[in-house]
């Protein structure tokens, strides 16, 4: 028997000012009106399972294969250009926040199996080969950037314009299994082949945030 399953999840999300729930009081911008932002946010998730399993059987002789081949990948962005979620806010920034993130997390399983047999001996008729491979590939990305959030409550943050930022996560996960089992008149011969791979990165930016209560920032 063969199995394969490849899953992947991909999520992407860019705010330019959001003010969600109560309170808010947010400037940004000049006196000219001025408010430059430019915000971002890529997320790449691919996940490839590959499953082979081969088994034969010739003259009274046993053979089985298995093969389980399993990718996972995850990918996450989060952009913020100012927030000011939950209360008590008071947020005035005098433009330029330029925010990107950048997530890509690939995983690739590939597994193979294969079970031959041939002619059983006279004392063995029943002489069995057999060949069992798992592969497993999970791979998780996150990416965060922040300028000016402010979020809960509390908060009463300044700055004054530029901040850049830039946030990049990559992850690859790669599992390779291979087994090959084989008998002719008579012999007997089993493999197992297990491989795993497991990745994980996380990169967060972050120009002004206070989160949470009791806020005062003040940036120039």
């Amino acid at each position: 028997g063969a199995f394969s399953d490849a899953s992947a999840l991909a999520s992407a999300m860019s705010t330019g000012i959001d003010a969600g729930a109560g309170d808010d009081s947010i400037g940004n911008g000049d006196e000219q009106g001025a408010g430059a932002l430019t915000l971002g946010a890529t997320s790449t998730a691919t996940g490839v399972a590959v499953s082979l399993g081969v088994e034969g059987s010739l003259k009274g002789d046993v053979s089985a294969g298995q093969a389980l081949s399993k990718a996972s990948t995850e990918a996450q962005s989060a952009v913020t250009g100012l927030a000011g979620g939950g209360g008590l806010d008071e947020i005035t920034n005098s433009a330029a926040i330029s925010a990107e993130a950048e997530s890509t997390a690939t995983a690739v399983g590939v597994s193979l199996s294969v079970g031959l047999a041939k002619d059983g001996s006279v004392s063995n008729p029943d002489a069995e080969v057999e060949g069992a491979t798992l592969s497993e590939a999970s791979s998780v990305a996150g990416a965060q950037a922040v300028g000016i959030d402010g979020g809960e409550d509390g908060d009463d943050i300044a700055n004054s314009g530029a901040l850049g930022l830039d946030a990049r996560a990559t992850a690859t996960g790669v599992a390779v299994s291979l087994d090959v089992a084989g008998s002719l008149k008579g012999d007997v011969g089993s493999g197992k082949a297990q491989s795993e791979a497991r990745t994980e990165a996380a990169a967060t930016a972050m120009g002004i945030a206070g989160g949470e209560g009791a806020d005062e920032i003040t940036n120039t």
